[in-house]
């Protein structure tokens, strides 16, 4: 089974969102662990591609919402980016701070209510962040707030779980172990909570026997209807784009076939 990697941003509020920030904080000493085999490196240079974002960034900037660990930037500073990132987990963000040139730079914000943190050329949203959010009301928001951020012109990558993923790795279970950490994935299905939500449990024992625990709650998000939330925030759709395992992307997005569908916009 395909492991699903969360490093995204999770919100918390009433009604329409799910809090999952204990879990994210108590997972945030061992998630690098956990998603070690993750090539963010590849899979960033195939989207900048896709997207027609020069991979050397020197002089340019950009901001990862709902950064997590920090490892879906490293290869952006790697190779000249200004990074500002921010989560809204204490525990990812410190993480995070350990990763990048200028520490002040990570932050903890609720990626609906993004602060000013000056403009740039590039923002990114990956791992699945935005799943976390399970109103259309939270996206928008937080579309919003990527307007704000980019200049004119610039452009806004992020990915979504499809419905393949939901049927498959967030309905089946899988044990497996890195080095001398031990981790189990729970699929639940669909999510009582409401429509087009769907669970998943992930539980980390370190080696000295501590268990760690994160439980996630997402929703499946239409792209059309995502597109539509795009065009109402001041930002032009694209690119629909589908993902395979291996960081593959393909033009088509497919949603009985892909694990993600990636989307890229760019500010009006």
């Amino acid at each position: 089974m395909d492991r699903i990697r969360h490093c995204g941003e999770t919100i918390c509020s009433a009604g329409r969102v799910f809090c999952a920030v204990p879990g994210y904080d108590d997972l945030a000493a061992v998630y690098d662990v956990f998603a070690h085999d993750y090539d963010h490196d590849r899979w960033l240079t195939r989207l900048l591609e896709a997207a027609g974002t020069p991979a050397e960034g020197r002089g340019r900037r950009v901001l990862d919402v709902g950064c997590g660990t920090g490892a879906s930037f490293v290869p952006l500073q790697r190779r000249g980016w200004e990074v500002s990132a921010c989560d809204l987990a204490p525990g990812m963000v410190a993480a995070a701070r350990a990763k990048v040139d200028q520490p002040h730079r990570v932050f903890a914000a609720d990626m609906r209510r993004l602060p000013d943190a000056g403009e740039v050329e590039l923002v990114t949203c990956m791992d699945d962040a935005l799943n976390h959010l399970l109103g259309d009301d939270d996206v928008l928001d937080a579309f919003h707030g990527v307007r704000r951020a980019l200049a004119p012109g610039g452009t806004f990558v992020f990915d979504v779980n499809t419905r393949h993923t939901y049927a498959t790795a967030f309905s089946a279970s899988e044990d497996f172990a890195v080095g001398e950490h031990r981790f189990a994935w729970t699929g639940e299905g669909e999510d009582a909570s409401g429509p087009d939500r769907y669970a998943a449990t992930v539980e980390a024992v370190t080696p000295d026997g501590r268990v760690r625990r994160a439980r996630h709650l997402q929703r499946h998000h239409d792209p059309h209807r995502l597109a539509a939330l795009l065009r109402a925030a001041g930002l032009e759709p694209v690119s629909v784009l589908g993902q395979r395992t291996g960081c593959r992307i393909e033009r088509r997005a497919d949603q009985a076939r892909h694990t993600k569908t990636v989307l890229i916009a760019v500010a009006r």
